[in-house]
């Protein structure tokens, strides 16, 4: 007997994948999850600011507390109201590399009613460079979005695998092709004393130097 999944729907054009961003949108209001395209792999959303969404997040993932997911904004305008003490070279790299696949973790704005997980007061923040990832995030507001995978298993890279490993536990999922990047972000830490690459991905280490100083990391003490 197959296991009846949640509704696929087309978001490869622009000009008709209205109704299925509604649909994205509705879900994510109602505390659901959605699968969305961005550039670099199929991600797994819910909104950031509610503790029972992220908390289900991480549960269809097969992920603790301990592995808080990143949150993808809509514009870079949107950091400083996320994230407090923005070194100048984390604001350089951000200028450099968003839209696109760098993600940067940097101090949260203590301010904020929103439970991660176990961030230590951090928050690693993205700006995805996908028009059909943009379009929901300019309506939603910043969202929590990990990688569409079953913890362990390869991020998804079309919409298919991520309805294969996450089934029934997605209210939503957008199609939108084939992930162009097929690789996930590289990820750089600027809440230490010096900027730090915790992994790379999309960014390479090279490119980031070009902007700021960037400590590998075989090179951290």
């Amino acid at each position: 007997m197959s296991v009846p999944v949640r509704p696929v729907l087309d978001a490869t054009d622009p000009q008709t994948w209205g109704p299925a961003v509604d649909e994205a949108v509705n879900a994510i209001s109602r505390g659901g999850l959605v699968v969305l395209p961005t550039d670099t792999v199929y991600g797994i959303g819910a909104d950031a600011f509610d503790a029972q969404a992220v908390s289900a997040l991480l549960a269809a993932k097969g992920r603790g507390r301990q592995m808080p997911p990143p949150v993808l904004v809509p514009d870079v305008r949107t950091l400083d109201g996320l994230a407090t003490d923005v070194p100048d070279d984390a604001r350089k790299l951000v200028e450099a590399f968003w839209p696109g696949g760098f993600t940067i973790i940097l101090r949260s704005q203590p301010s904020l009613q929103w439970d991660l997980g176990e961030t230590h007061g951090t928050v690693a923040l993205r700006m995805p460079d996908h028009e059909a990832a943009l379009a929901v995030l300019r309506r939603t507001g910043p969202l929590a979005v990990s990688s569409a995978n079953l913890s362990g298993r390869p991020a998804a890279t079309d919409v298919a695998d991520a309805v294969e490993q996450l089934g029934e536990s997605v209210a939503v999922y957008l199609d939108g092709g084939r992930a162009p990047g097929g690789v996930a972000s590289t990820i750089v830490d600027a809440t230490g004393r010096e900027l730090r690459m915790v992994r790379e991905g999309a960014v390479g280490l090279d490119a980031l130097r070009q902007v700021a100083p960037v400590v590998a990391p075989e090179e951290d003490a």
